[in-house]
């Protein structure tokens, strides 16, 4: 009984019948049919909009315009429901859909997660959250344009680096617009400069030696690979706020197909495809609804 009230899910649906309970409570009677009921909290919302967009309340001719603005809408949009104007109509559709998502989400917001929770996630989650690794090293670079084979010289010069200083090494190889010397450059950055294959081989390297040639975008590059900060977890209280945040977005989708599922199941999908290179369509879309 214990681990059944513990259940996320459970806090859910709790969640779900007290809104649905208060709702009944606080809400006003339904209006007649051609009421249009203007109160309080239509003017505060009238008036916090324009406060945000002109840093100021609106005097008393501003509200009247706004608020006869407001009831030219909701006619408009009355008459536009008794007309049926809103069937079939895609941007109703996706607005009505957003706001029932949303709806959701906010449920999924209200039940905070216990520590043992954030813990949990950040356990199975570590790769979300790690620092990444670090890499500090010296790079000798050979173009593909110079004329003769870049990787026979990078290797005729590797033959010969037993001894050499980091400052003679310098002076080897071809000139290009990067740094000799990179000081603790993450592995993101390692690969917007210098690509993805360069970046697997430096993972590859031990510290210590010059090696090569490796490959780059921009030709072959000798390595002199000096320290290696691997990546690591670090601990919830220095990522409390991205593991809740990742935690609570998990919780949102989690929620939302459970919703979408119960509210499917009060529905029959009816397909009535005729084109024959859609036969076997409604199979796959059904199975992935159940997914």
């Amino acid at each position: 009984m214990k681990r059944l009230l513990q259940e996320p899910l459970l806090h859910f649906a709790l969640i779900g019948v007290a809104l649905f309970l208060l709702y009944w409570i606080v809400s006003p009677e339904q209006e007649s049919e051609n009421q249009i009921l203007i109160d309080d909290s239509d003017i505060n919302e009238i008036v916090s909009k324009f406060e945000l967009q002109w840093n100021r309340p609106p005097n008393a001719q501003e509200l009247s315009g706004l608020m006869g603005e407001m009831i030219q809408q909701e006619v408009f949009y009355q008459e536009g429901l008794r007309l049926n104007l809103d069937h079939n109509d895609e941007i109703i559709k996706r607005r009505l859909s957003q706001k029932m998502q949303f709806l959701s989400n906010d449920l999924a917001d209200m039940v905070q997660p216990s520590e043992d929770e954030l813990q949990l996630h950040l356990d199975n989650n570590s790769e979300k959250f790690q620092t990444p690794a670090f890499y500090s090293f010296y790079q000798i670079y050979f173009s593909l344009d110079s004329g003769e084979d870049p990787k026979e010289r990078a290797r005729f010069v590797l033959d010969a680096s037993n001894g050499k200083s980091f400052s003679e090494m310098r002076t080897e190889g071809d000139p290009i617009a990067l740094k000799y010397y990179y000081e603790k450059i993450t592995d993101f950055n390692l690969r917007r400069q210098l690509g993805t294959e360069f970046l697997i081989s430096m993972q590859q390297l031990q510290t210590g030696s010059w090696v090569g040639p490796i490959s780059s975008g921009y030709g072959y590059h000798l390595v002199y690979l000096e320290d290696v900060v691997a990546p690591k977890t670090p601990p919830l209280d220095e990522v409390r706020e991205e593991v809740l945040a990742d935690l609570n977005y998990v919780r949102q989708g989690e929620l939302k197909a459970s919703i979408f599922k119960e509210l499917l199941s009060q529905y029959e999908l009816v397909f009535d495809f005729q084109a024959e290179e859609l036969s076997g369509v409604e199979e796959i879309i059904r199975n992935d609804l159940q997914e």
